[in-house]
């Protein structure tokens, strides 16, 4: 991704291409930056198993979503989709 973009700029005809290609770049940097909290997230969560709380609800919607952020390049509106049910599986589970 970062060399089609270095590429595009060093094109005479940038437009679309160039502001498209920067998009995907951004949203791909979110998307890794979600999978890495949500890694370690599962990470600590799986340290407190033995504790007395019960993250078993809340482990599962997380390790759900890890193959799909995975799996390929998402748009912004996808991963706010792939997201949102998981925050309120685990909000519910709060309460």
């Amino acid at each position: 991704m970062s060399r089609a973009i270095i590429c595009s700029k060093t094109c005479s005809r940038r437009g679309d291409l160039l502001e498209t290609l920067e998009d995907k770049a951004e949203v791909a940097q979110i998307q890794k930056n979600i999978l890495e909290c949500i890694n370690a997230k599962i990470a600590n969560l799986s340290l407190m198993s033995a504790s007395e709380e019960d993250t078993s609800g809340e482990l599962k919607a997380l390790q759900d979503v890890v193959p799909k952020l995975n799996s390929q390049l998402l748009t912004i509106t996808q991963v706010y989709c792939l997201l949102l049910p998981m925050f309120f599986a685990i909000i519910e589970l709060d309460s």
